[in-house]
């Protein structure tokens, strides 16, 4: 758990499923609390994708990187 407030602006969050689809957000004027947790909802990849379900991917992989 983060005892400490995390400034994460500038920093990019990628996930790549099974090696072949990369989806990427980057983080703007956001700073995660001590404590606290942050969720990334994507909307309509999963459907451009072609994936209605991650669990079907047999590879999910996610970087958070600055």
């Amino acid at each position: 758990m983060i005892t400490k407030d995390v400034n994460l602006d500038g920093w990019k969050l990628r996930r790549t499923v099974d090696g072949k689809r990369d989806y990427s957000y980057n983080f703007r004027n956001f700073t995660l609390k001590a404590g606290k947790k942050v969720k990334i909802l994507a909307r309509g990849s999963a459907a451009e994708a072609g994936l209605n379900d991650l669990d079907k991917a047999s590879h999910v992989q996610k970087t958070l990187y600055n």
